[in-house]
């Protein structure tokens, strides 16, 4: 189950490879830099819609967002 904000991270990671500036990403999904912003250090969760808004913008399908989560989320409980 994804609780709080544990996919900011990943948004943060995705963007960065994909050479994307954080302002470009919140102006496209039509939100603030800096609500963007906490939304990738998990500070500010964010609805289905703009998850799925904020995906559409990076370039990732649904399916993979899920498994770069899952993946993610595996890593952090091997690590504790």
């Amino acid at each position: 189950m994804i609780t709080l904000n544990h996919y900011g991270p990943l948004f943060a990671r995705v963007r960065r490879q994909k050479n994307k500036k954080a302002a470009t990403v919140a102006r496209h999904v039509g939100i603030s830099e800096a609500t963007y912003s906490q939304i990738e250090t998990g500070h500010r969760s964010a609805s289905l819609e703009r998850v799925r808004n904020i995906c559409i913008e990076l370039g990732l399908s649904t399916v993979q967002f899920v498994e770069a989560w899952q993946q993610q989320t595996v890593i952090k409980t091997e690590k504790e």
